[in-house]
């Protein structure tokens, strides 16, 4: 993955009501990705390049998976704050993180790593981002 990109894509979200693709704003740069809901709002997700492990195909010509090795923060999310960055661990406790950006995931870290399932809107910006 090269640095220097930002654009639109749908993420496939697992939730209670089934899966379904939501539009984010994500940017790439030379050592970490993020997203989130706009353009001007702070990143839902951080996640470092070094996590990733593989860029492959989805289903679609569009669709591309992120395939993220596993880590010791997954399955907290970022708690809303600006600096220092903290997390909410699932028992409740926050833990800071000083200037570190932390890689955070929804799912469980027993089920081995992440798959983050991307769409972009044509073949021509999935081809852009993955390459």
């Amino acid at each position: 993955w090269k640095g220097g990109k930002e654009v639109w894509l749908n993420k496939k979200s697992e939730g209670r009501l089934g899966k379904k693709w939501q539009k984010r704003w994500f940017v790439l740069d030379s050592i970490r990705f993020r997203y989130s809901h706009t353009e001007e709002s702070d990143a839902r997700r951080v996640f470092e390049l070094d996590k990733v492990i593989e860029v492959t195909n989805g289903s679609k010509p569009t669709e591309f998976d992120v395939h993220l090795k596993d880590d010791p923060i997954v399955g907290r999310t970022l708690e809303r704050s600006r600096s220092p960055i903290k997390l909410r661990g699932k028992d409740g406790k926050t833990e800071s993180l000083g200037d570190q950006v932390a890689a955070s995931s929804d799912s469980k870290s027993d089920k081995g790593p992440r798959i983050l399932s991307l769409s972009a809107e044509s073949e021509w910006e999935r081809d852009l981002w993955v390459s």
